[in-house]
């Protein structure tokens, strides 16, 4: 709402904007040096500006799209919005965070459809290729041994459901749906997940070390 009352034209709209992405980009650079001081690890994630790796990676997945549709739609672009474009992207990835990742995918193709809809299949296709070949080439698990491992590390413990907050968020996702199903119109009333616990047992108990 704020920026809807304030930015009042184009070129007011245009400098917000570039100032995100500058501003993002900064931040993408103290996470470079955050990375080589201190490693990319589960143990230590990228904070940047901020006070937590979580929202530092959702800033610069919003950055990061901001940057890709001024890339994709306004012409020409700044030369320097390519370079903050790569180093924004590159940051959200050493961030390890999967959650920003998949956001930033999405978004990332919803661009590409609006701008150039072939694209979108050959990319589609060149992700899947890539992901499956990332997941057969041989690979330890390993947070210490460099930025490319420990992403490999993460996306690998994703996909083969030994991740304890993956299978909470599964598990959470998958009781979400089944109270909507149960309750589909009324809900089932204030604190709901504390009124209706019982009704969904863990799957996962054993990963996540308790029934809720």
């Amino acid at each position: 709402f704020w920026i809807l009352n304030c930015v009042r034209n184009n070129r007011l709209r245009d400098t917000l904007s570039l100032v995100l992405v500058a501003s993002a980009t900064i931040a993408g650079l103290l996470g470079f040096y955050q990375a080589w001081s201190n490693g990319v690890h589960q143990a230590f994630r990228l904070e940047g500006t901020m006070s937590v790796y979580m929202t530092f990676a959702g800033i610069l997945m919003m950055a990061g799209i901001l940057a890709c549709g001024w890339i994709f739609f306004r012409r020409p672009a700044p030369p320097w919005l390519w370079m903050a474009a790569g180093i924004i992207t590159v940051c959200l990835l050493l961030t390890l965070t999967r959650q920003a990742w998949f956001g930033f995918l999405i978004g990332f193709g919803f661009l590409v459809f609006f701008w150039r809809k072939k694209i979108l299949l050959f990319l589609s296709i060149l992700i899947i290729v890539s992901f499956f070949a990332f997941l057969e080439s041989e690979h330890t698990p390993c947070y210490s041994c460099g930025p490319l491992n420990s992403v490999k590390t993460r996306v690998k413990e994703m996909i083969s459901g030994e991740d304890a907050t993956l299978a909470m968020r599964v598990n959470l996702w998958q009781v979400g749906w089944k109270v909507f199903k149960d309750y589909p119109l009324t809900g089932c009333g204030f604190r709901c997940v504390d009124l209706v616990n019982d009704q969904y047992p863990d799957p996962y108990r054993d990963k996540t070390g308790d029934g809720h």
